[in-house]
């Protein structure tokens, strides 16, 4: 998921947390969509409430990250269950939140257009798209300045002839290769697999 999104994300190093994170969205939106005989908001708090246990918070807080990624939809199921107010509406105003004082919601990009909330804001006229874009390539760069800062020495190029591993999807094991030809961005390189001779081309 992009840094620049309002979405709930998680991050798949922290393995069981994750996984009961999974669990807990998936039993969440599935009670939202197929339990007809609960319609109260309030129901639907307490149902979620008992269903997740405290088993599953001792689990999400076993990992730093996914307990950060889930601070915000945490906060929001916290705070329906304390004012009684629709779900889904509180995940519509959570997606339509602004980027910046700039850039509109990651949802109002997608749409291109204003999206219907509760929340308070200025009816002015949406900037120019290409206002939106400049400031959306600024943050980029702003990224990746902050990336690199952090981030290793490049790798150096590749060359026709040189040994490789790569992954055989199909039984997950690593194989010894040779890279075989290099065009453009592709590398077309070739291995040797116990059922015969094996190519492949992947972006450098």
């Amino acid at each position: 998921m992009a840094p620049t999104s309002k979405y709930p994300i998680m991050k798949w190093e922290s393995e069981g947390g994750v996984a009961d994170a999974l669990r807990m969205y998936k039993q969440k939106m599935t009670l939202m969509c197929e339990d007809n005989e609960v319609t109260e908001p309030a129901a639907i708090a307490q149902k979620i409430k008992i269903g997740l246990g405290d088993e599953g918070l001792r689990h999400l807080n076993a990992s730093g990250l996914t307990e950060q990624q889930l601070q915000t939809p945490t906060a929001i199921w916290q705070f329906l269950e304390r004012n009684l107010q629709n779900i889904q509406r509180a995940l519509l105003n959570m997606r339509a939140t602004p980027l910046d004082s700039k850039i509109p919601s990651p949802a109002e990009l997608l749409m291109g257009r204003r999206i219907t909330t509760s929340l308070p804001y200025h009816d002015t006229p949406n900037p120019l798209d290409e206002e939106i874009r400049q400031h959306l390539q600024e943050k980029r760069e702003s990224q990746k300045i902050n990336h690199d800062q952090r981030a290793g020495p490049e790798l150096p190029p590749l060359h026709a002839g040189q040994a490789v591993s790569m992954t055989d999807t199909r039984t997950g094991t690593w194989e010894d290769g040779s890279v075989k030809k290099l065009t453009n961005n592709l590398v077309r390189t070739s291995w040797k697999h116990r059922e015969g001779h094996c190519a492949a081309t992947a972006n450098t």
